[in-house]
């Protein structure tokens, strides 16, 4: 749960949201973010290649989903139900790396609409817009990736968590990006 203050606010009569108030400070509980259900299968590996297409110097076994390195290759499935201009949650795993990058993507080539290239070993979460058409969700080795990528999932993202203020009069608040909006 997260927990915001805004200060300098008029004592409120009643509030629409969770809330505590003090002199001066509004505290604002939001509410979790809603994700819809997992649109990857067999994203741990633990089924082998169930449900992926391997590309060029892909492997997987014991768990994990191996490239060599020896071209720019994808790792990918097709999902039919993925749903046009939505943002979905994708997190996977760079359980080791030797050179080279990984990136998160959708599209023919996981390129359309794409990540971050991921370099490090760690666990990474972007959000990304699918706009593509093709169902393609997985991940795109680059620059000679050698290494291995394991838990990779996929998530809609139903609600972000933010809350919206109504009533007759405006009011500003500061976004999760920091920005004050006029509400």
């Amino acid at each position: 749960t997260i927990i915001k203050k805004y200060k300098n606010m008029a004592t409120p009569s009643y509030a629409m949201i969770p809330s505590a108030y003090k002199e001066g400070v509004l505290a604002a509980v939001l509410p979790a973010p809603v994700f819809g259900s997992e649109e990857i299968v067999n994203g741990d590996f633990e089924n082998g290649s169930t449900g992926w297409v391997t590309q060029n110097d892909w492997s997987i076994a014991n768990g994990v989903a191996t490239q060599t390195g020896l071209s720019d290759s994808f790792l990918y499935q097709t999902n039919g139900s993925l749903v046009q201009n939505k943002i979905y949650k994708f997190t996977f795993t760079i359980v080791s790396i030797t050179s080279g990058a990984v990136r998160a993507g959708f599209g023919q080539n996981l390129n359309n609409n794409a990540g971050t290239d991921r370099n490090q070993v760690g666990t990474y979460t972007e959000y990304i817009k699918y706009t593509d058409t093709t169902g393609n969700v997985g991940v795109h080795a680059r620059s000679g990736f050698v290494g291995s990528v394991d838990n990779i999932s996929v998530k809609e993202v139903i609600s972000n968590g933010d809350f919206t203020v109504i009533r007759a009069s405006s009011a500003t608040r500061r976004n999760e990006d920091g920005i004050i909006e006029y509400l």
